[in-house]
C-alpha cells in the first residue's frame, strides 16, 4: 500500500494514482494507495477497511523526506494492525536522477533549479531536502540549485 500526503488538486492526485498503476505493473502485485491528509482514503481508514483480510499490507510513504507523517502518523496506523513500513522515498542522490529526468523534459540546458519541499518543523527533514539539491546541481553538472519550502521555519 502506497501512502502520500494527499492534495486536493485534481492533477496531483491523477499523478499519484498514475505511480500507483506503475508500481503494480512493475511488481505484478495489486497495490492500493492511501493518504495521510487531505485526500481519500486516509491510511487510517484503508488499513481498518483491510483487517478483515489475511494479507497485511507492507506500507510505503511517498515522501522525499523524514518529517511528521513518516515518523508518527504512517508508524502508528499501520501499528494498529501490525503492517510493516519501508522507509521513505528518501532524497539525495537516489531520487536525483528521477528529478533531473523532468528537468531534462523541461530543458536540457537549465540555468538553474529549484527543489521546493513541503516544509517541516524537523531540521533532519529539511536537511534531507537540501542533499537532494546538492546531488541534483552536480548531476547536471554543477548548475546553480536552490531549495524552498512552503511551510516550516
Amino acid at each position: 500500500m502506497l501512502v502520500a500526503h494527499g492534495t486536493k488538486d485534481p492533477a496531483g492526485l491523477a499523478v499519484l494514482a498514475d505511480v500507483r498503476e506503475a508500481v503494480g505493473r512493475r511488481l505484478g502485485v495489486p497495490v492500493s494507495l492511501s493518504y495521510v491528509d487531505v485526500a481519500t482514503p486516509l491510511l487510517s481508514h484503508a488499513l481498518a477497511a483491510r483487517t478483515e483480510s489475511l494479507v497485511v499490507p507492507l506500507i510505503a510513504p511517498l515522501f522525499m523526506a523524514r518529517g511528521f507523517h513518516v515518523e508518527v502518523d504512517v508508524p502508528r496506523a499501520a501499528g494498529e494492525i501490525g503492517a510493516p513500513v519501508t522507509n521513505h522515498l528518501g532524497a539525495g542522490a537516489a531520487l536525483a536522477p528521477a528529478l533531473l529526468a523532468r528537468v531534462h523534459e523541461v530543458t536540457r540546458a537549465p540555468g538553474g533549479i529549484v527543489v521546493l519541499g513541503a516544509g517541516s518543523t524537523r531540521a533532519a527533514a529539511r536537511a534531507e531536502i537540501l542533499d537532494t539539491a546538492r546531488a541534483l546541481g552536480s548531476m547536471a553538472g554543477g548548475v546553480p540549485t536552490w531549495v524552498g519550502f512552503l511551510s516550516g521555519p
